[in-house]
């Protein structure tokens, strides 16, 4: 497993991964919450078709969001 992390550059880009990106990550993966941010756990068999929706919305959406995968073992 690993975490997603979504960053975002301006600030337009924010509304877009809470209003977008988030309703449709929390339908196929679980939210979790590290150090005050809002992650979502996705199964390395799901990390392409992840960046590929990431990437589908920058170009849909003319964004800027990027992401981060970070190695992630249950129970940390």
């Amino acid at each position: 497993m690993k975490l997603l992390f979504i960053g975002y550059e301006l600030p337009r880009d924010l509304y877009l991964k809470y209003d977008k990106v988030f309703p449709s990550l929390n339908t196929h993966y679980q939210q979790v919450e590290l150090e005050g941010d809002l992650m979502h756990l996705i199964p390395e068999y799901s990390e392409n078709e992840v960046i590929q929706y990431i990437e589908s919305i920058n170009q849909q959406y003319n964004a800027n969001l990027t992401l981060e995968l970070i190695p992630y073992e249950q129970g940390e």
